[in-house]
């Protein structure tokens, strides 16, 4: 069983740094983009931000998960490679209806969501850009179907290094400003779109198998008015914020919500990527309940640790890299990082629904998550603006996650350790509370919150989080590891 465990960490460790890339791109010239651009100007960048991945997640209509899902189903070769092509082709013909359509209307898009017309050039290189990132999905669907989580990695690595020298050229050199970054990511998404081609090439023989396609729709289309609800809670915060408040506290609130990213990037897509051809995999095996129950129990362990970790350092981080009119961005930071690991949580429970091929519950459960969500931004937001965004925020996810559990219970029971995950949680919310009483100089107050992250592991122990079976093992793993 540990093997297996261990699988699930090895590949979303690699993913991980492929999920990083972009998140590593933008935190390594976050102290750039907070001098050079104000709060107003990486407001309207986070919005137009905000848009572009949405777009994506809708128009690329679940392919992402479905194409994984009919790629496991069918049992030979030629078979997968119908697949492919035909998921290929389909989402090629998609994604250009629909970005030629947001084209056509992108002047109103600029009004809508920035307040004037003169924006509409910057929707023009963010559609450009989802256009290419989405027909790549499927070359990299196919890459995480096979395993190759090495190759997925390169690009996204080639990604990161692209972006990081366009962004150099044109918001370091040539001082573009917000124009600079998205033509940055243009260019890097289309050149490393090319790459892709390459060894995706053999996976591709020029055949459109309608069976096929009726398939990925049939699992797919389900999560696409997922991904529409997913558009409301991550984008109406932002639109409320600047209805309410003003686009600086939209800037403000933006780059608090970038530290919390490190959250999803680091943990909830990697794992993502990972758990889905796994999920599909155990499901086979006898021992599957188990392994879903002890995913849980580490993914919960691991997941809560790190919400800690990045909020216990989110103050020093941005008051160490941004400037002064940045400084009270930290205090979202615990709430959206929580919110990520609640989505976290909700991936593990969509497994029953997987399986037995229900994903319109998916839809069901993001959709009352989104109304909720508009509500309490509207009854938030006015009064306590960017802590009431927040707020709602991770209230929502909440909602949305045990949506999906009770959904999911129906069809596939597994025995969760929900009171081990609220031990983990209070331990959490404990020592984070403890920490922003933490004052001095800067060594002082590391050094002090270091000993905080220690202090977690051992109220884990006294809280009897792990078993013996569990203690015996790590201490087995340690002597090994020492043994090298």
């Amino acid at each position: 069983m540990y093997t297996e465990i261990k699988k699930l960490v090895k590949h979303s460790s690699i993913y991980s740094f492929g999920s990083l890339s972009g998140h590593i791109l933008s935190f390594l010239l976050l102290p750039v983009y907070t001098r050079l651009l104000t709060t107003e100007e990486y407001g309207i960048l986070a919005i137009i931000g905000v848009f572009r991945t949405i777009v994506q997640r809708v128009v690329n209509l679940g392919t992402q998960s479905s194409v994984v899902k009919v790629y496991f189903e069918v049992d030979n070769t030629e078979k997968r490679k119908e697949v492919t092509s035909t998921a290929f082709i389909f989402l090629t013909v998609i994604a250009g209806i629909f970005t030629l359509w947001f084209w056509l209307f992108r002047e109103k898009l600029s009004i809508f969501l920035l307040d004037s017309p003169h924006f509409s050039f910057l929707f023009s290189f963010a559609l450009i850009t989802s256009f290419f990132y989405i027909i790549k999905t499927v070359p990299l669907s196919v890459f995480r179907a096979q395993g190759r989580a090495f190759t997925y990695t390169i690009f996204a690595f080639l990604t990161l290094v692209l972006g990081l020298l366009f962004n150099i050229i044109f918001v370091i050199i040539f001082r573009e400003n917000v124009t600079g970054i998205l033509k940055s990511s243009l260019l890097s998404h289309v050149i490393v779109f090319v790459l892709v081609l390459i060894p995706f090439w053999k996976n591709f023989v020029f055949k459109f198998k309608k069976e096929y396609l009726s398939r990925m729709l049939s699992f797919g289309l389900p999560i696409v008015p997922s991904g529409l609800a997913i558009w409301i809670l991550t984008l109406l915060d932002r639109y409320f914020l600047k209805v309410f408040a003003d686009m600086e506290t939209v800037g403000i609130y933006s780059l608090g919500y970038k530290i919390a990213t490190i959250m999803s990037m680091l943990v909830i897509v990697p794992f993502s990527m990972a758990w889905s051809p796994l999920m599909l995999r155990w499901y086979k095996q006898k021992k599957a309940k188990e392994l879903f129950t002890k995913t849980f129990k580490y993914f919960s362990v691991f997941g809560f640790f790190l919400v800690l970790a990045i909020s216990l350092f989110s103050k020093d981080i941005i008051h160490v890299m941004t400037t002064p009119a940045f400084f009270d961005a930290y205090k979202i930071v615990y709430f959206i990082t929580l919110a990520y690991l609640f989505q976290g949580f909700y991936m593990i429970f969509t497994t029953g629904c997987t399986f037995v091929r229900k994903t319109y519950y998916f839809p069901i459960a993001t959709g009352v998550a989104a109304g909720l969500n508009t509500i309490l931004n509207i009854l938030l937001i006015p009064k306590y603006q960017m802590i009431g965004a927040a707020v709602a925020t991770v209230f929502s996810y909440l909602v949305m996650t045990i949506l999906m559990y009770l959904f999911s219970e129906k069809y596939y029971h597994i025995p969760f350790e929900f009171n081990i995950s609220l031990k983990i949680f209070f331990v959490t919310t404990v020592l984070y509370i403890a920490g922003l009483f933490i004052g001095g100089k800067l060594v002082t107050i590391v050094v002090i919150k270091l000993m905080l992250l220690v202090g977690f592991f051992v109220f884990l122990f006294l809280f009897k989080v792990f078993n013996n079976q569990e203690i015996a093992y790590a201490k087995a793993f340690l002597r090994k590891r020492k043994s090298v």
